[in-house]
C-alpha cells in the first residue's frame, strides 16, 4: 500500500482596515471639556463622541483630543478664546442647544464626507473661528447661525430651506468652497468668493439675500447665482471679479450702494441702481440690462436710464 502524503491548504484572508469604533461619552456636570469629573472620570477620547446633556455648560479652554459633539437641547458648548476643538474622521457634530465659539471649531477633515447639522443658535463670537473643511458639509436649520468673527469655508456651507433657518454674518466668510443660501441671509460684514481656490468658490443664494453696509468680492472663477430678492442696501459694495449669474428675481442697488462689475454679469434679469445706487463697469466687462444709474468707468460716460 502506498504512504498518501496528506496535504495542509493554508488560505490566507486580506485583511481588511475597519474604520475605528466610535462611543459617546455623555457630560454628567458642567464643566472644563478636560476634566474627568465632566465626565464622569474620563475625558472624550479620539474615538468618541462627546454628548452634551440638558442643563450642562462644557467649556473648552485647552485643546483636547479630537471628538465628536452632539449638543442637546438645553446643553451649551463654548468654545474659549484659548480653546480649540477639532471634530475627528467618523465622529459627529450636531446642535440642539447652544454653541458658543471664541476660539476655533474645526469641522471635518479632507476627504471626511462628513455632514454635520445645526438645528439651534449658533454663535461665532470676534475673534472666534469656524472651519469647514474639504469634503466636509455643514447644514443650518430651523435656528439662526450668527457670524461675528471669521467663517473659513472650504467645503459646503448650507443656510437650507428647512423651517425658517438664518445666516447672519457681522463679520468675515472667506469661502473657497460652495455656500448656498436657500433661505434668508444678511450681511454686513465682508465676504470672499474664491480668493484661495478660484477653481471651487461659488456663492449661490436661491432666496433672500440683503447686503446691509457689508462687502462682497467675487474673484475670477467664482460664480454668484440668485433666483428671488437680492438687494444692496446701506453702503454696501459688490466686487465682481468673476461671473454673476441672474436666474430670475429682483435684484436692487439702492441706498448709497455700489455694484463693480469687472468681468461677467449675465441672465435673464436685470439689475436696477437707483435711490443713491450705482452700477459702474469696467474695460472689457460684460452685461446684460442694468436699469438705473450706470457708470462705464472707461468710456468715463454716465448713464441715467436703462442700457444693454
Amino acid at each position: 500500500m502506498r504512504n498518501r502524503l496528506s496535504q495542509t491548504i493554508f488560505i490566507v484572508l486580506p485583511i481588511v482596515a475597519m474604520p475605528p469604533l466610535v462611543h459617546a461619552a455623555a457630560s454628567v456636570q458642567s464643566g472644563d471639556w478636560a476634566d474627568p469629573a465632566t465626565w464622569g472620570g474620563a475625558v472624550p477620547g479620539s474615538t468618541e463622541d462627546a454628548v452634551i446633556r440638558a442643563a450642562h455648560t462644557v467649556t473648552v479652554t485647552t485643546a483636547p483630543p479630537r471628538a465628536g459633539a452632539q449638543v442637546n437641547a438645553g446643553g451649551t458648548l463654548v468654545i474659549a478664546e484659548t480653546g480649540r476643538l477639532e471634530i475627528c474622521v467618523g465622529c459627529i457634530f450636531s446642535n440642539s442647544g447652544t454653541v458658543e465659539v471664541g476660539g476655533e471649531l474645526v469641522l471635518g477633515e479632507d476627504s471626511s464626507g462628513a455632514t454635520y447639522k445645526n438645528w439651534a443658535p449658533f454663535t461665532i463670537h470676534p475673534g472666534g473661528s469656524l472651519v469647514v473643511t474639504r469634503n466636509a458639509t455643514l447644514e443650518n436649520a430651523l435656528s439662526t447661525l450668527t457670524n461675528d468673527g471669521h467663517i473659513t469655508n472650504n467645503g459646503f456651507l448650507k443656510n437650507v430651506l428647512n423651517g425658517s433657518s438664518t445666516l447672519i454674518n457681522h463679520g468675515t466668510i472667506d469661502n473657497n468652497g460652495i455656500l448656498l443660501n436657500d433661505v434668508e441671509m444678511t450681511n454686513t460684514g465682508t465676504i470672499t468668493v474664491g480668493l484661495v481656490d478660484i477653481d471651487l468658490g461659488l456663492f449661490s443664494s436661491s432666496y433672500h439675500f440683503v447686503s446691509e453696509g457689508g462687502t462682497v468680492t467675487t474673484y475670477p472663477g467664482s460664480i454668484w447665482t440668485s433666483q428671488e430678492i437680492f438687494r444692496m442696501t446701506n453702503g454696501a459694495v459688490f466686487y465682481n471679479h468673476g461671473s454673476f449669474r441672474t436666474t430670475g428675481g429682483i435684484h436692487h442697488i439702492v441706498g448709497n450702494s455700489s455694484f463693480h462689475n469687472y468681468h461677467e454679469v449675465a441672465g435673464a434679469t436685470s439689475l436696477s441702481a437707483y435711490d443713491g445706487g450705482t452700477f459702474y463697469t469696467y474695460c472689457g466687462a460684460t452685461q446684460n440690462t442694468v436699469f438705473g444709474t450706470v457708470v462705464d468707468v472707461c468710456a468715463d460716460t454716465l448713464f441715467e436710464s436703462g442700457f444693454e
